[in-house]
């Protein structure tokens, strides 16, 4: 069986504390499903493979155009942010009083996958852009709990205050023969 291999990248969006967050996982999966019905209507023509909940308290999905990682990325402050999402779940105080957060992985690589028809179902869909998008997710957390035991440092700036506040903290794993093509479609678009 021959497979193909596609350059890729994937969005690994995970709820952070999700456990502690809500009374409900529920409440948890509202959110999510709410986050990729979003995601996957502005961007229906774009995907390989549509944002899905994956683990329970994560969403995934990729693109073949690395150029939109940004747009994706500020769809989901703007959602986050917009009257809608707050009208809908205002009954969770972590919505309410703007504390919860994600971490935002972002993947570069390759995907392999049997035929196109597959690329619809992420239980198939296999391949480094994935992993290294759940893998960027993991990175997040680590640097977002160690900034949490350090003790501001004499290097401290209006950067990492933005970080700190910022819903999706985000991070990107790369494989190393994928990276000049995303930067190249993120710096030098075609116009």
């Amino acid at each position: 069986m021959n497979l193909l291999k596609i350059e890729a990248l994937y969005m690994y969006i995970d709820i952070g504390n999700s456990r502690s967050t809500f009374s409900t996982l529920h409440d948890g999966t509202n959110i999510l499903t709410y986050l990729a019905d979003t995601i996957n209507a502005n961007y229906a023509n774009d995907l390989l493979t549509p944002f899905t909940i994956k683990d329970g308290d994560a969403i995934v999905g990729g693109v073949s155009n690395f150029q939109l990682l940004l747009d994706i990325y500020s769809d989901c402050l703007t959602t986050y942010y917009s009257p809608d999402f707050k009208n809908r779940f205002n009954n969770i105080p972590a919505v309410t009083n703007e504390t919860l957060h994600f971490y935002f992985g972002a993947g570069i690589g390759h995907i392999d996958t049997p035929s196109t028809e597959d690329l619809h179902d992420i239980n198939i869909v296999n391949g480094t852009s994935i992993i290294n998008a759940i893998e960027a997710s993991e990175k997040a957390k680590v640097v977002m709990k160690s900034r949490l035991t350090q003790k501001r440092s004499a290097v401290y700036s209006e950067a990492d205050y933005f970080f700190n506040k910022q819903p999706f903290k985000f991070y990107c794993l790369a494989e190393t023969q994928s990276f000049g093509s995303a930067l190249n479609a993120l710096f030098f678009p075609c116009i």
